[in-house]
């Protein structure tokens, strides 16, 4: 599975706005183990869910539509 380019900013109720991710790029290959390491409130958990399909980018793209990290729903 291979993203390009993605990037999430996060927009609380007060008006401030917060880029978690800025333009991150990821390829993981069949077979292959990856972990995410980073500091508390840096976008690991956001950058997960975007990976899953479970969220949406701002921008970004993933090159290999057919990888999938979570088994489909019947």
């Amino acid at each position: 599975m291979k993203f390009e380019n993605i990037s999430k900013t996060i927009a609380y109720k007060n008006g401030l706005k917060v880029k978690l991710l800025d333009d991150i790029s990821l390829e993981v290959k069949e077979g292959e183990i990856t972990s995410v390491l980073a500091s508390a409130g840096s976008g690991k958990s956001t950058l997960l869910k975007i990976l899953c399909g479970l969220e949406l980018a701002d921008s970004g793209e993933r090159i290999d539509a057919n990888a999938c990290l979570i088994p489909s729903q019947p």
